[in-house]
């Protein structure tokens, strides 16, 4: 394992798809850093969507060189959560940037519902399992429970969403149910929180010593891309505002009137 230090080297997936603005965004450095600790031979993440967490972690595989396989399992069609998009392009997105920047990374993406996918794996396999999918507290429970068994003994389970409440989501009420029922969990409260449990104390105190000492240092890493963003959008936000205030702008406006009105 290499020395528990924290990375703060850009993520190479950023070349493709920024994603600063996105709820997982700011666990990242500490997914990447995760896999460092554990060094897991199966990784598996249940709702992968546009795959923020996904590159997170394969950013660690490849940055950390450990022997890890993952599996991103999505349908990759639309809901009330994720809202309208086209499944097979953000597909075809994740894939390009793979290819692009994490090829010798050992991959599968996984098109089906949670349910029809846990034929793949075999029980007592998976090191690390990532719940971040339908957000109903009966969802959340339903994964956690059937996907128990594939869980090693020493294994990790991330829960996103923790801190979120109102509407339909139910993961804080799970999340503070399952706190009762294990000896050893952690959680962060930014970016809709995160939920950590260890099913054994193996990792425990390593996983906690390790957040108690880099915790603000996550949250800085973060704002710094966060901020680097902001600024770049700032010039073309002016250019938008120079073309709304533009003769051009105000004559089409007028133009526009002219010939819909009623």
């Amino acid at each position: 394992m290499n020395d528990l230090i924290i990375c703060s080297k850009p993520f190479l997936y950023q070349n493709n798809f920024q994603d600063w603005h996105t709820p997982w965004a700011g666990h990242k450095f500490f997914a990447r850093d995760l896999v460092n600790i554990l060094q897991p031979k199966i990784i598996v993440e249940l709702g992968t969507y546009k795959g923020t967490s996904l590159f997170s972690f394969i950013d660690g595989i490849q940055h950390y060189q450990t022997n890890t396989k993952i599996f991103g399992i999505d349908t990759w069609k639309e809901d009330s959560h994720s809202g309208v998009y086209e499944g097979d392009i953000i597909v075809d997105s994740i894939l390009n940037t793979i290819n692009t920047h994490y090829p010798n990374v050992e991959i599968k993406l996984i098109r089906s519902t949670f349910d029809d996918a846990l034929s793949e794996f075999s029980d007592n396999s998976i090191d690390l399992l990532h719940i971040d999918g339908w957000h109903t507290y009966e969802a959340v429970s339903n994964d956690f429970n059937n996907w128990i068994n594939k869980m090693t003994l020493d294994s990790v389970i991330l829960f996103h969403d923790i801190s979120v409440t109102g509407g339909i989501f139910g993961v804080k009420t799970f999340w503070e149910e399952i706190k009762q029922k294990y000896e050893c969990t952690l959680e962060f409260d930014h970016s809709n929180g995160l939920g950590i449990l260890f099913l054994s104390n193996k990792h425990f105190e390593k996983v906690k010593k390790f957040i108690n000492t880099n915790e603000i240092i996550y949250l800085k890493e973060n704002f710094k891309i966060l901020n680097h963003e902001l600024y770049a959008s700032q010039y073309a936000i002016k250019q938008l505002n120079d073309i709304h205030n533009s003769k051009y702008w105000k004559l089409k406006e007028q133009l526009k009137k002219l010939l819909f009105r009623k």
